[in-house]
């Protein structure tokens, strides 16, 4: 065999296995990408597991809410208190008074009562929540008698207005720091009395 076919030989050889190298090469980088890919897939499946997952907890946590929201009123978080009531059907013709001893006075003609906690009925207003409460007091003297009325809370005098005949308004306001089940109503004392003409005469509260 001559030196030149042992060459060609030789770098045939040499030739098919370079190319069996590359073949190979080529193999072990694919299945690095394929295995690559599919470890991605797997990140990307339990990912998507875990939202599903959060999604179908969603309508629960929502009922919990609403559960949530519903107790906290039931249970008596602060909501809107105030009241606005004046002076009419429960007068003597047209003037409330004079007794014999002091008396709460029922201002019976309710304009607003959100929350219910005052009780025309009664004339007393029941504070709900503890807190802060201003409260104003407003009503007329009679044409020949002088009024005289006293806010009260829980039976303990706060503020007096006193009105002289004939005609003059008897005014006070004043804010107070309550407990919840505290007691506020406007007193009249006796011998005193209050004019009911024109739905005047009125007492008003509020929860800030």
């Amino acid at each position: 065999m001559s030196i030149f076919m042992i060459f060609c030989f030789g770098l045939s050889l040499c030739l098919s296995r370079t190319r069996a190298l590359s073949t190979g090469d080529v193999l072990q980088h694919n299945m690095l990408v394929i295995m690559q890919k599919i470890s991605e897939l797997h990140e990307i499946q339990e990912r998507l597991t875990k939202a599903e997952t959060k999604l179908k907890q969603y309508p629960t946590t929502l009922e919990n809410c609403k559960q949530h929201c519903i107790q906290s009123i039931q249970c008596g978080q602060p909501q809107k208190v105030g009241f606005f009531a004046t002076l009419k059907s429960t007068c003597d013709s047209t003037h409330y008074g004079p007794y014999k001893t002091n008396i709460v006075i029922k201002f019976d003609n309710v304009k607003t009562n959100t929350g219910n906690a005052y009780n025309p009925a009664t004339g007393i207003f029941i504070a709900p929540y503890a807190g802060l409460y201003s409260f104003h007091v407003n009503v007329l003297s009679g044409h020949h008698n002088r009024t005289d009325i006293h806010l009260m809370i829980n039976n303990y005098f706060q503020y007096n207005a006193i009105g002289e005949p004939p005609y003059s308004y008897a005014s006070n306001s004043a804010v107070f720091n309550l407990k919840k089940n505290d007691k506020v109503w406007v007193e009249l004392k006796k011998k005193f009395v209050v004019d009911c003409a024109g739905d005047i005469s009125s007492f008003a509260g509020v929860y800030h």
